[in-house]
């Protein structure tokens, strides 16, 4: 049995009860790295709750952890929610998460990605003021549309935010940088901060949180079919030109788009079948 690490600290003033998770994804370490350091803090007194309730989940995918990969069996983002039928072990895990996020007020899921020089983001799923004021408030980059492209095939299953959303939670998914690199770390450890600001619920030093810079929507997922490589060395929101060459098949197939576009959050080591890479435009 797998049982995931949560830690729960509360303040004796009335608040919102936060929920933080990383590494749903075992490889996308700066969740984890930051909540551990959050714990550090919190349990040496150099951070203070001054109100509400805080959750702290440092490793929503123990197995994917310890061997470094993305996932074992299934891509444990997609199931998040209420199972009976327990076909491999994430779906016990996303039980536990889901158990976790149903608990919350609020949930911020750290994520981070697999091209090297990417700018961070967060996502904004859905169009309501709060979860809109929570993306916003970490000073990053905002997407749009994901659930459009991820229409559910069961509507209580899904990624993190979008159970959050159906259980009337505010959910804001962030992806902080590359895999693995000190400066997604500072991005995870200085989204905790800022949430905790936007919610007034802690007594520390807390970074001020700028406006985000700009807003993509993202309208298409290019799947990976058969054997083939990117154009190139693509970046999230490298800016994709009408008619250019994104990628190539072995058997001579390009990819290329008729109107500009930009890239998000290209997988550089795909399998078939996997999300390749989804293309976005600037919101006018």
């Amino acid at each position: 049995m797998i049982e995931l690490e949560k830690h729960f600290y509360s303040s004796v003033h009335a608040g919102p009860h936060l929920l933080i998770t990383g590494c749903i994804h075992g490889n996308e370490v700066c969740g984890y790295r930051a909540i551990t350091n959050l714990i550090n803090k919190l349990n040496s007194g150099e951070v203070i709750l001054k109100r509400g309730s805080l959750t702290l989940i440092p490793v929503c995918n123990p197995p994917a952890f310890y061997a470094n990969k993305r996932e074992v069996n299934v891509n444990l983002n997609r199931y998040i929610g209420e199972h009976t039928d327990l076909k491999t072990y994430e779906y016990k895990v996303a039980n536990q998460v889901a158990k976790a996020i149903k608990n919350c007020d609020y949930h911020v899921d750290l994520h981070s990605f697999s091209d090297k020089e990417g700018e961070p983001f967060a996502f904004e799923d859905y169009d309501e003021p709060k979860v809109s004021a929570l993306a916003r408030t970490f000073g990053l980059a905002v997407v749009k549309g994901w659930p459009a492209l991820y229409p559910p095939a069961n509507e209580k299953v899904g990624d993190s935010g979008f159970y959050a959303h159906s259980l009337g939670k505010v959910s804001v998914t962030v992806e902080c940088g590359s895999n693995g690199t000190e400066a997604a770390d500072k991005v995870a450890a200085d989204c905790i901060i800022k949430a905790l600001n936007f919610l007034e619920m802690a007594d520390a030093k807390l970074p001020e949180a700028n406006a985000a810079s700009k807003v993509y929507v993202m309208d298409k997922i290019e799947t990976y079919q058969k054997e083939g490589r990117l154009s190139r060395e693509w970046n999230t929101f490298d800016f994709i030109k009408a008619g250019e060459v994104v990628a190539e098949y072995d058997d001579g197939e390009v990819i290329k788009f008729a109107t500009d576009c930009y890239m998000i959050m290209p997988n550089k080591e795909p399998k078939v079948g996997d999300e390749w890479f989804y293309t976005a435009h600037l919101e006018q």
